[in-house]
């Protein structure tokens, strides 16, 4: 009876079913997303937004698909709301994240070809503002640590 009791005990334990998605999720009401915990339901973060954005969004969770065309429709802070939203909601678009790193990747070759221009001695002080921009976008985005940031504007003299 003892072995009976302490199997049903472990087979429960083993069939329990555990939610995928984090504690937070999105709702849309009209327009307006909002991001909200589950346990407080309270509301994290919301934006007014775009219906590409409400598609967009519904495609990756529902469908598990993604659109190019309907990311392209986004403006910059919702490429940002929208990826803050699906590392906290624990859902993956290996689609959206490539689309939007492609982003990332343009800004940070341009980093590079400015500190190869100053590095070889270009003077020119519009190097140095533009440099410092980029470099304040790649950072709040969350491209690199604060150490690597305060080194790299150090070594540039930003």
């Amino acid at each position: 009876m003892e072995q009976s009791q302490s199997d049903h005990k472990a087979i429960t334990k083993q069939t329990k079913v555990y939610r995928k998605a984090g504690p937070f999720h999105i709702e849309f009401h009209g327009l307006q997303a909002c991001l909200r915990n589950d346990k407080t339901r309270a509301n994290i973060k919301s934006m007014l937004v775009s219906h590409a954005f409400d598609d967009l969004w519904r495609m990756i969770e529902e469908d598990k698909s993604f659109d190019k065309a309907l990311f392209d429709l986004l403006d910059e802070p919702e490429r940002d709301f929208m990826k803050y939203c699906l590392n906290k909601c624990k859902i993956t678009s290996r689609g959206f994240e490539s689309a939007y790193n492609q982003l990332l990747d343009g800004l940070v070759k341009r980093l590079k070809m400015l500190e190869g221009a100053k590095n070889i001695g270009d003077d020119n002080p519009s190097i140095k503002t533009e440099m410092k921009s980029i470099l304040d976008k790649l950072y709040e985005k969350g491209v690199f640590s604060t150490s690597y940031y305060s080194q790299f504007k150090r070594l540039m003299k930003l």
